[in-house]
């Protein structure tokens, strides 16, 4: 595999992960309210 591809993929899956984990913060945030 390429370098630069898995690199793309890393920063993709972190991504995912940071938008995943910050919409179950609001939907708690949301629930609470």
């Amino acid at each position: 595999m390429d370098e630069m591809l898995i690199r793309e993929l890393l920063v993709i899956f972190m991504v995912l992960i940071f938008v995943f984990g910050m919409g179950i913060v609001i939907k708690e945030i949301l629930e609470h309210e």
